[in-house]
């Protein structure tokens, strides 16, 4: 399944980057997009790239799908270092809340 999502991901990066000329310039925080990926509280790996391109990954430490995913995300920053802007969300206890919902199923 991750590595699913992120082969959905690496397409939406292809198709948005042929299409970089369309993009509108985001919303500052505070603005009418107050759910904006991308906030002033986002942490940005590296340097930001040249397009308009921004890959942002939600993650939680305790997450296994996370720590599995982490080689795939890390390539891709390695292919796409300059080009696209890497951009990580903590989204804490989301593992810790499946994990309790599935204990109180059982």
């Amino acid at each position: 399944m991750v590595a699913a999502m992120l082969g959905i991901a690496v397409v939406v990066l292809g198709a948005l980057s042929q299409s970089r000329s369309d993009v509108s310039e985001p919303a500052a925080a505070g603005s009418a997009l107050e759910g904006a990926v991308v906030r002033d509280d986002s942490r940005v790996l590296g340097e930001p790239g040249s397009t308009d391109v921004t890959f942002v990954e939600f993650l939680d430490f305790e997450c296994e799908a996370c720590g599995a995913a982490f080689p795939i995300v890390e390539q891709l920053r390695e292919d796409y270092t300059g080009d696209v802007t890497f951009v990580i969300r903590y989204f804490p206890g989301t593992a810790a809340r499946v994990g309790d919902r599935l204990g109180h199923a059982a």
